[in-house]
């Protein structure tokens, strides 16, 4: 071609940098390559922001350029990258510009999605996400407060309070944050951000930033950050309130960041299939969530009714992506070394909180539950009505077994952590006090109606004991999962079966009828 790009330091030509993302930016990280740490690839009216190491190029997002100069663009960056014998890797590239980069022998390899909101034909008003998520609406109904701000008109006391939150999340990460485009920097460049912040009692429970998008007319909401105790909804409602207020503004469109894995869509046309990464991206995407919250994160997005998800990939020149290129990559994600990350990420999956973080997927939407225990000292606190409950079965009941105190303490412990030790007293005592009752209510001639080989004669002082209560307790904890339905009949089935075929006890008829006064106490007291 006769035409070579220039490396150069952003000091060098910031105001032609800056022209270009406000032009052709049409990433939604395209604004944060003008953070520090990036150079720059030049030529004429061609930008490619990057980051290097010994084995790659990597380019961040599309390159900034008139949409007719991108694929010369991409056949320069890839030239330039084979004289310094490495490799050229762009990512995340839209499918325009990996349909141009097809054509200069770039391997196309689908990495995920991104979730828009298209703000002129949005369909849902605020109150419309609202009850679409119920968290956000009860946090709503509190007395919080959810207002924008100016970052230079933050008090002291704010900006310390929102200081603290960040140095929490940056603590809480899974692994080492990414250092190429997953930089937590809030506070650079704010004259050109916008901020929302939400706060009750004078507490900041957390807080958003969003930076332009200007050729698209939108606007990325990047950190969204809370306190690591702030209430359920704490972010949703953030996010609602940032929604309203940017099309109040007349913004076009915001969008919350690519999801990793999701919706992965191979390229038309492409010859590079890499049939087994699409094969392992699914379960990685499904079952890995304990290393990174990749199917989480989807989930938390979609939540907030997207107009349209928008494909996003990586550009490897080399036309494969083997090891070399995933040494590259590696190194350019977590310039410290993975090990630093890896020991993090160990470490935060062995941390109290993480575990019942990792169990949370198996609980139903529509529980809000209290905070989780982040010490090993809190969690014995939190679970004191069920050490109580166990004390007390020890005096009074002289038949209890180990078996018997551990299957209290792994049904009653998890309930009273998600909803206090009030909920979980109040179903124990219905189980224990009221199933009884209730079976001698139903009477002999009701009793063998429904069960005809059932033994009424068994003493049913024998069944008047705490069992009852757990059972309770286990139609509690039923209710709270997202299987609720589909455990019920099972339970239901099996115990029928037991007691039909095999049983033929009364005992075991009060215990589902302890189970369903769990179920209903609980559905009450909730309520």
């Amino acid at each position: 071609m006769g035409q070579s790009l220039i490396s150069v330091d952003k000091d060098l030509i910031w105001k032609s940098v800056w022209n270009a993302v406000h032009n052709y930016g049409t990433s939604s990280i395209s604004f944060l390559t003008l953070y520090n740490g990036y150079k720059y690839w030049l030529l004429n009216d061609i930008i490619i922001p990057y980051c290097e190491n010994k084995y790659v190029l990597a380019g961040a997002g599309n390159p900034l350029c008139a949409p007719s100069l991108t694929e010369k663009a991409l056949q320069l960056f890839k030239e330039e990258s084979e004289k310094k014998g490495k490799v050229a890797i762009i990512f995340p590239a839209s499918k325009a510009v990996a349909e141009l980069a097809c054509s200069c022998g770039y391997a196309v390899i689908p990495l995920g999605s991104e979730p828009w909101i298209d703000l002129q034909n949005f369909k849902h008003s605020k109150d419309e996400l609202l009850d679409r998520i119920q968290v956000a609406k009860r946090l709503a109904a509190k007395d919080v407060k959810v207002e924008n701000f100016i970052a230079k008109d933050l008090d002291f006391n704010n900006f310390s309070q929102c200081k603290k939150i960040m140095a929490e999340w940056l603590n809480s990460r899974k692994s080492a944050p990414l250092a190429f485009l997953n930089r937590l920097d809030p506070w650079l460049m704010s004259e050109q951000k916008r901020y929302f912040k939400i706060s009750l009692n004078n507490t900041v429970l957390g807080f958003l930033s969003a930076v332009p998008i200007p050729v698209r007319g939108g606007w990325y909401l990047v950190d969204i950050l809370r306190l690591k105790n702030a209430p359920p909804g704490t972010t949703e409602l953030l996010i609602i309130n940032a929604i309203e207020f940017f099309h109040n503004e007349g913004a076009k469109e915001i969008t919350l960041g690519m999801s990793p894995l999701a919706n992965l869509l191979p390229l038309e046309g492409s010859t590079s299939k890499h049939s087994m990464y699409m094969k392992i991206a699914p379960l990685i995407f499904n079952y890995a969530n304990i290393f990174y919250n990749f199917k989480t994160l989807y989930e938390y997005k979609n939540k907030f009714a997207p107009s349209y998800w928008e494909p996003q990939y990586l550009l490897c020149s080399s036309g494969s992506f083997a090891l070399k290129e995933s040494i590259g990559l590696t190194k350019i994600l977590y310039p410290n070394g993975v090990s630093s990350s890896l020991s993090k990420m160990i470490f935060n999956i062995l941390k109290l909180q993480s575990v019942f973080e990792k169990l949370q997927f198996l609980l139903s939407k529509k529980i809000i539950t209290k905070n989780f225990p982040t010490s090993w000292l809190q969690l014995v606190y939190r679970i004191k009505v069920t050490i109580a409950l166990v004390l007390a079965q020890l005096v009074m009941f002289a038949g209890t077994t180990n078996a018997d105190i551990g299957v209290l303490l792994i049904i009653g412990g998890p309930l009273e952590i998600m909803l206090g030790g009030s909920i979980l007293l109040s179903c124990y005592l219905a189980g224990t006090l009221l199933a009884n009752p209730i079976i001698l209510l139903l009477g002999d001639t009701i009793l063998k109606n429904i069960f005809p080989m059932l033994n009424l004669n068994f003493m049913q002082s024998s069944f008047t004991n705490y069992n009852l209560g757990i059972f309770s307790l286990l139609g509690s904890l039923v209710l709270c999962t997202r299987f609720t339905k589909s455990l019920l009949f099972l339970i239901i089935i099996l115990s029928m079966s037991y007691i039909i075929f095999i049983s033929h006890n009364l005992l075991d008829v009060a215990h589902l009828v302890a189970l369903a006064l769990g179920l209903i106490c609980t559905r009450f007291l909730i309520k």
